[in-house]
């Protein structure tokens, strides 16, 4: 990811695009409980708006990283680095 697309992500957001990076959520559906769990630690909850918030940010801020698809009732999720 270019430095000056970086700096326009918030902590979250940075987070949520490396984990999705690293996961494969193009083939397995998409759990936004489960996001919110994984982010989630004792000095800073994380709820699923939060995580529904940082994606939609995602396709605004960084439209050619991102992919989001619908198939047979489940959200996919695709990102590139």
């Amino acid at each position: 990811m270019l430095p000056s697309i970086m700096a326009d992500l918030t902590d979250l957001e940075a987070r949520l695009h490396a984990w999705l990076v690293a996961s494969d959520f193009e083939s397995v559906p998409w759990s936004t409980a489960k996001a919110a769990k994984a982010f989630t630690s004792k000095e800073a909850p994380v709820s699923e708006d939060d995580v529904r918030q940082a994606l939609a940010a995602l396709t605004r801020k960084v439209p050619q990283k991102i992919q989001i698809r619908y198939s047979d009732g489940h959200m996919h999720v695709a990102a590139e680095e």
